[in-house]
């Protein structure tokens, strides 16, 4: 079994997301299971499919030429909210991000001063989600510039 294969085989049958994969891929569940047992090379869509799916940062280092990352497209991205919501929801993302990384490297942390598989994991889904709440942030100001959304709600000084 290749190195993507097995991948595929460990985050997609080993947490269930057959389905879901094969949804967002638009092909049949036999089609996803072929790609993780080895029957047949890995289905670039359901590769894809797989990292939208989840996150998982093994795939976005596989999915990412070195010195390029990917980010989320703002103008797919839909800001639930006004400007300023956007913009807090940002700030709350990237405090959550920033105390697993103190959590990581704390004295008490099983790996010390050095990330274990599972705190990268965690730590780089975090990060991926402080960039979707950017594009929904940068949305929300493009929405506001082209006057479709309220901005930062009106204060007094």
């Amino acid at each position: 079994m290749n190195p993507v294969t097995q991948l595929l085989n460990q985050i997609i049958i080993g947490n269930r997301l057959v389905p879901k994969v094969a949804d967002e891929a638009c092909v049949s569940d036999s089609t996803v299971y072929a790609s993780c047992d080895g029957r047949n090379n890995p289905n670039l869509e359901v590769v894809k499919a797989t990292f939208v799916v989840t996150g998982d940062p093994r795939l976005r280092r596989l999915l990412e030429p070195r010195g390029w990352r990917l980010v989320p497209d703002e103008a797919q991205a839909r800001p639930q909210r006004d400007a300023e919501g956007e913009l807090t929801d940002v700030v709350l993302a990237a405090s959550e991000a920033i105390q697993q990384v103190r959590e990581a490297v704390a004295p008490h942390s099983p790996a010390g001063r050095r990330l274990s598989l599972e705190e990268a994991i965690l730590i780089d889904r975090s990060l991926a989600e402080v960039e979707r709440q950017l594009a929904e942030a940068r949305a929300a100001v493009e929405a506001l510039k082209n006057g479709s959304l309220t901005g930062l709600r009106n204060r007094k000084p």
